[in-house]
């Protein structure tokens, strides 16, 4: 049977310990997961790193984070990678520039009403991070506030990101799924969210990815939701995990 890949799974060295994480995806059927640090943790410097150090060949898989300290406070000074950046599998990227998640709405546009978002992301030294880690062909998992999305997406070709919980807290599903459903360089994560057959017709199940958000949500709840669609089991099989795969070419 193909293997079952959490694409989105949060791990620190003192609180959400991987051995904890571990058990409960096990528990679901679930072999292996993409590792981050918690945007939420106490202890973020001595998390940022730990992915890494868990990583494996056939997983678990490592992201670097970067972004805002917890409760979502925007980046201290500009972002910096690490001199080991190639050995990881991607980034983490959580509201380096926003104040705030982005569930849509008028809200979040009118954050970014007087400034222009592309002269922001060129002054704060973000631009060049990203051009590496387009260089480096590591997928981005992005949580911003939409226009800041867009904003990178028009300036990085081939830049690869993933959307979490197919858009819901980066300007909300039916906003982000319209915007950005036509472009191949942009993947989903299931995470906490509503998952129908519309959803995936739009988007194309090639490029949608399992993922829990753990802890935040649960591993078997998400599961349940990729089994209960209406889809072939060549596609729920993609979903599951051959498709988080082919985007990290394993």
């Amino acid at each position: 049977m193909p293997p079952i890949i959490d694409a989105h799974v949060q791990v620190g060295r003192n609180t959400l310990l991987w051995s904890h994480a571990r058990r409960e995806l096990e528990s679901a059927g679930v072999v292996s997961a993409m590792l981050s640090a918690s945007p939420d943790s106490p202890h973020l410097d001595d998390d940022r790193e730990l992915p890494l150090a868990l990583a494996r060949p056939g997983g678990p898989f490592a992201l670097y984070y970067i972004g805002g300290r917890p409760f979502c406070d925007t980046m201290p000074g500009p972002p910096k990678l690490p001199e080991d950046i190639a050995e990881y599998d991607g980034v983490y990227w959580h509201c380096a520039l926003s104040p705030s998640l982005d569930y849509g709405g008028s809200r979040s546009y009118g954050y970014w009403d007087d400034r222009d978002v592309g002269t922001v992301i060129e002054a704060t030294g973000v631009l060049p991070v990203l051009e590496r880690l387009q260089e480096l062909r590591l997928p981005v998992r992005m949580q911003e506030h939409l226009p800041v999305v867009e904003a990178v997406r028009e300036r990085l070709p081939r830049l690869r990101l993933i959307i979490p919980s197919l858009g819901r807290t980066t300007g909300g599903v039916t906003a982000v799924t319209k915007r950005m459903a036509g472009d191949p360089r942009v993947w989903f994560d299931t995470s906490n969210t509503e998952l129908n057959e519309a959803v995936v017709k739009r988007l194309g199940y090639e490029r949608l990815l399992y993922a829990s958000s753990y802890p935040s949500g649960t591993p078997a709840e998400n599961i349940r939701r990729v089994k209960l669609l209406r889809i072939s089991p060549t596609q729920q099989q993609a979903i599951l995990g051959e498709n988080l795969l082919r985007l990290l070419n394993r």
